[in-house]
């Protein structure tokens, strides 16, 4: 089922009606306040893929929370890996056919150049609107998977090493 939520000016905005309030009033809003309150990474793109507001949460900061803000204006995929540029477009794709997409694991271009993985579903928010991409950082998730990788292999090499001890005490 798809669902819509419709925007509206917030209280004091120009063209807000008499009483409006609470509403977020532009995209910028929009992806700081799901940021702070639901992922690491909010992004807002139109129909086309274009980046009109990017945030990110306090569990995702990175650089000051700035590194995102430099993908305002410019095309999605751009600020996306090359290895995940055909799960970006299917995300946005099916949010725009759906209304919303099911989660898929991006690697983001960071600041500094090298990927970082999140996790990340997709909302359109209104039928003709704007795609809100929310994700959740995997980097955390990626050390552990590191670590876990050095601990089997630094439990294989002992193992090795006692076989050979073994069999040269033969």
């Amino acid at each position: 089922m798809k669902q819509l939520i419709k925007l509206t000016p917030a209280r004091g905005a120009p063209g807000a009606p008499p009483g409006a309030g609470g509403a977020l009033a532009s995209p910028d809003a929009l992806a700081h306040a799901f940021a702070s309150v639901s992922g690491d990474l909010a992004l807002v793109l139109d129909r086309e893929g274009t980046v009109l507001a990017a945030a990110e949460g306090d569990g995702g900061a990175r650089a000051g929370g700035r590194w995102v803000q430099g993908w305002i204006g410019q095309a999605w995929i751009g600020c996306v890996a090359p290895d995940s540029q055909a799960k970006a477009a299917r995300l946005l794709a099916e949010a725009l056919a759906k209304g919303e997409a099911q989660g898929r694991e991006i690697n983001l271009a960071a600041h500094d150049g090298h990927p970082v993985g999140f996790r990340c579903n997709a909302l359109q928010l209104a039928a003709d609107g704007p795609v809100l991409v929310v994700g959740r950082d995997l980097g955390a998730q990626s050390a552990l998977q590191q670590q876990l990788l050095a601990l089997q292999r630094e439990m294989e090499r002992r193992y090795w090493e006692a076989t050979a001890r073994e069999t040269t005490a033969r």
